[in-house]
């Protein structure tokens, strides 16, 4: 692939530090590549639009001719509901504070990844507060809207609701109503709405989760996984698949060619209109994979009824199964990664697999376990440091805090660190080898 960096007109390149992003313009009527103009300097993760201007199908490309850059601001893109970005609208390193605004599913999680216990977070609530008067019972409670500062005690992401619950113990809050401080309160958040997160200490790898996050605009990825038997629809997110559609069918046999052709119709158009329905709401590329011909099938419908949505086809693939299996199966073999680079969970799912397959050869390049790792660590042995979202969460605080203490020594050893979601297979892979684990640049003996 052409290296594109000497095409970029020099007043751009500051642009690479903020939000400013470009079309890539190509000679074909309406196709275009989008990517931020740091992504076109680096050509090998260049994304590509190949398709009608309106239309967001993705793939790579190899080479392109007589084109042309028009830039754009990307809260602009954001506005038109193609993707998200985490904003951060203050940061006071000083006092240890970041304040965040929060517009998706994704910001939720990254939050759920960022807060511990321990933190303080500030959150616009709502609390019933009860009025007492001399020589009188307490009456009944009116609710006020307030702004609250909670010491977090525990935190959990609904991932159905898109809810992120931070319960904690008030440490500030309107002097106005007495009996707050001091009490128990829970956010409710949802994914819309604005948080004060103030840390004593950050961990450097959480201040580039919320940078990187900030600036790189997320497009989420249709999925529908089908063969002749059951299919599923998932959205693919930063966390994983939030599966929207799950189906099994049971199809007359071949002795009734008619019944059977007639029942198969049926069955893919529910598919279809099960993704129709979730994909209006949210832009983005569709991805059509399963074992034999069903899926083809699906996408001959697509393309002969449905040409809105099947402007957005960015690929068809063969896995070995269909339903929730096929989603993650998709994501574990690298299908989705090869259609967009910057999936975290694709990601997370590519170095959990290397992990699996340095324990099962005898590449002893690896390790697991919380002492096994900390062992690695006093040797200066890791090179990426993989870390259960889980484990953070539930094991006891002073655990919690032996932990933080690896993943800060790890950091100042210049190890990478990956908190890998435990909401798809790969994450779910690695709680139960610990939570924890390592890629090493060189293997520890003894």
């Amino acid at each position: 692939m052409t290296s594109m960096a000497h095409l970029l007109p020099k007043r751009a390149h500051p642009a690479t530090r903020s939000g400013i992003g470009c079309f890539v313009l190509l000679p074909e009527a309406g196709a275009l590549i989008t990517a931020k103009p740091r992504d076109l300097s680096r050509s090998a993760s260049l994304l590509s639009l190949s398709a009608p201007l309106n239309s967001l199908t993705l793939g790579l490309i190899s080479e392109v001719k007589n084109f042309q850059l028009v830039y754009f601001t990307l809260p602009q893109v954001v506005s038109k509901g193609v993707a998200s970005q985490l904003k951060i609208v203050r940061s006071d390193m000083k006092r240890g504070l970041i304040q965040l605004d929060l517009e998706s599913p994704d910001d939720l999680w990254h939050c759920y990844n960022i807060i511990r216990r321990g933190d303080t977070v500030y959150s616009r609530t709502s609390r019933e507060v009860k009025s007492t008067q001399e020589s009188a019972r307490p009456s009944a409670g009116k609710r006020f809207s307030m702004t609250l500062g909670l010491r977090v005690e525990k935190i959990s992401l609904d991932r159905d609701l898109s809810r992120l619950k931070i319960t904690g113990v008030v440490i500030d809050g309107p002097e106005k109503f007495e009996g707050v401080k001091g009490s128990h309160h829970t956010f409710n958040l949802a994914a819309e709405g604005r948080i004060s997160i103030i840390k004593e200490d950050w961990l450097r790898h959480d201040i580039h989760r919320i940078e990187s996050s900030s600036h790189e605009v997320r497009t989420p990825i249709f999925v529908v996984a089908i063969d002749d038997e059951e299919y599923a629809v998932g959205i693919l997110r930063e966390y994983g698949f939030d599966v929207k559609t799950e189906f099994r069918t049971r199809l007359p046999g071949k002795r009734s060619p008619d019944e059977r052709e007639a029942a198969l119709n049926s069955y893919v158009k529910g598919a279809v209109q099960s993704l129709q329905q979730h994909a209006q709401s949210e832009r983005g590329p569709i991805l059509i994979v399963g074992p034999g011909f069903t899926k083809n099938r699906l996408e001959a419908l697509l393309q002969r009824e449905y040409t809105e949505l099947a402007k957005r086809i960015a690929r068809v693939a063969t896995t070995n199964t269909a339903g929730v299996s096929g989603l993650n199966e998709a994501l574990k073999i690298g299908v989705i990664s090869k259609v967009l680079r910057n999936v975290r969970a694709a990601y997370e799912s590519e170095l959990v697999e290397a992990m699996l397959s340095r324990i099962g050869s005898s590449n002893q390049k690896v390790a697991y376990g919380f002492e096994d790792v900390s062992r690695a660590d006093a040797f200066g042995a890791i090179d990426t440091l993989l870390v259960s979202s889980k484990f953070l969460q539930e094991i006891p605080m002073d655990d919690a805090l032996r932990a933080e203490g690896l993943i800060r020594s790890a950091e100042q050893k210049r190890a990478k660190i990956v908190i890998v979601s435990s909401e798809h297979e790969a994450g779910r892979q690695l709680t139960s080898l610990g939570g924890i684990g390592a890629l090493l640049r060189f293997p520890i003996y003894g």
